[in-house]
């Protein structure tokens, strides 16, 4: 499951339906300015382009979805054998390269999370700009289905009005699948927490049994140190006894026979 199957429905036509909601906010209080601020060429319909990205957010709501329900069913099998693998760890070892699978995976897991938090935040974005849009809308609607009667005319109206509907209609769409993609991207975030909740209980305890046998290495490679160390003692004090008693002896060659050594002499060989 990668990331890329999570992006939330954008609108592209967000930026000029801000744009078109102005000259709308300002036409409440005028009629004759109210049916004229919406020319032909300020609605940017394209009902073939429209149909096209909606019918391919659908597509992707639909893969969303299967792999929510794949997550789903991972988190439940992780659930039942979590218990049974966590027990198992506790005289089992841990290898510094499987630490850092776990953490490499608990990460990946994190990262996703904040790329969700950041998706859904901008797809509430999206869903009030086309909220506040659609009112204005089919404020714009009535005004051209019912004119005032002393106003001026401008131009055809009932294409306008034609226009302006196929807008309204594909933002009422777009508002829907927006919904659609929030509602996906929040119950996809909540499965991800509880995954994360999974993956940070197993990096823990394989962290801590990884801390215990460097412990337990340490402790093993100070003693073996203090072995050697008191083996080459050994050794020396060894050496030393050796070279003393071959003094001894060879003094003992010098000394005339009967004739006791003197105490000078057992001194400097006790030096």
């Amino acid at each position: 499951m990668t990331m890329s199957q999570f992006t939330p429905f954008r609108n592209p036509c967000g930026a000029w339906l801000v744009l078109l909601v102005l000259p709308l906010a300002c036409a409440s209080s005028s009629p004759v300015l109210a049916q004229d601020s919406l020319p032909l060429s300020a609605l940017p319909t394209d009902p073939p382009k429209a149909s096209e990205r909606q019918n391919a957010t659908r597509q992707t709501l639909a893969e969303q979805r299967l792999a929510i329900e794949q997550l789903r069913g991972e988190i439940a099998r992780l659930n039942l054998e979590q218990p049974a693998r966590m027990q198992a760890l506790s005289g089992a070892t841990a290898s510094t390269a499987l630490v850092e699978q776990a953490r490499l995976d608990s990460d990946a897991l994190r990262l996703k999370q904040e790329e969700l938090q950041t998706s859904i935040a901008s797809a509430k974005r999206q869903i009030k700009t086309l909220q506040e849009t659609i009112p204005a809308l089919e404020a714009q609607e009535q005004l051209l289905k019912n004119p005032a009667r002393d106003g001026p005319e401008f131009g055809n109206r009932a294409k306008q009005l034609a226009q302006l509907r196929v807008v309204l209609e594909q933002s009422r769409t777009d508002l829907q699948l927006e919904q659609e993609s929030l509602k996906t991207l929040e119950e996809w975030l909540t499965l991800v927490e509880q995954r994360q909740m999974l993956a940070g209980q197993l990096r823990a305890r394989l962290e801590q049994i990884h801390l215990q046998q460097q412990q337990a290495q340490g402790r093993q490679e100070a003693r073996q140190d203090l072995a050697i160390r008191l083996e080459r003692e050994q050794q020396a004090q060894l050496g030393k006894t050796e070279e003393l008693r071959a003094r001894l002896q060879q003094q003992e060659g010098w000394r005339t026979p009967g004739t006791p050594i003197s105490a000078a002499s057992r001194k400097d060989c006790a030096n």
